[in-house]
């Protein structure tokens, strides 16, 4: 089973899924979806469109060159069926998708490295701005420490109290099912 790769988004095309656009020079583009097929006829380019792998390429958002990659590659003569090559095809595939999951995670975690960097040292300007709006003065930290302490101290209370009430209330509840009984 081959599987084609789209002329515009460079994504998977399955037997029997796609289209095929001839043109008259008997050049072949296979797109998989009407939405690919729309951007060629529009002459998009794209390494413009966001969703495409050409784009992801072009800015350095996925691997380029890397050699994982170039196991999934065109062969023109099928070679003849032989056992002991399949298995250890089979084993070398599995070690290749980890290496290639292992390159991209890496790669994947660097790119975002960047953006931390770039966000402590927004963070750290911000502070540097806002520095009085951190340092509250002494007077209203105190007046807010005293605020707390009296609204934890009217909580508990309210809290006792309708322990209370709850309590006596069950008390009633016995009284009046033993009178009725």
């Amino acid at each position: 089973m081959r599987i084609e790769r789209c002329y515009f988004c460079s994504c998977n095309i399955y037997p029997g899924h796609g289209m095929e656009y001839v043109r008259n020079d008997a050049t072949i583009f296979r797109f998989c979806r009407p939405k690919c097929f729309k951007m060629f006829k529009r002459k998009k380019n794209p390494r413009k469109m966001r969703w495409t792998k050409a784009y992801r390429k072009f800015n350095n958002k996925d691997l380029v060159n890397d050699p994982s990659q170039m196991f999934e590659q065109k062969r023109s003569e099928i070679e003849k069926y032989d056992r002991t090559k399949w298995e250890k095809m089979l084993c070398s595939i599995k070690q290749v998708n980890t290496i290639k999951h292992n390159r991209e995670s890496h790669f994947i975690r660097k790119r975002l490295a960047v953006g931390f960097e770039k966000r402590k040292e927004a963070d750290k300007q911000e502070i540097k701005t806002n520095l009085a709006m951190i340092n509250i003065p002494l007077a209203i930290r105190s007046q807010v420490e005293n605020l707390n302490a009296e609204t934890i101290a009217e909580c508990e209370k309210v809290c006792t109290e309708a322990k209370k009430v709850t309590f006596d209330l069950e008390k009633e509840q016995e009284k009046m099912e033993a009178l009725l009984l």
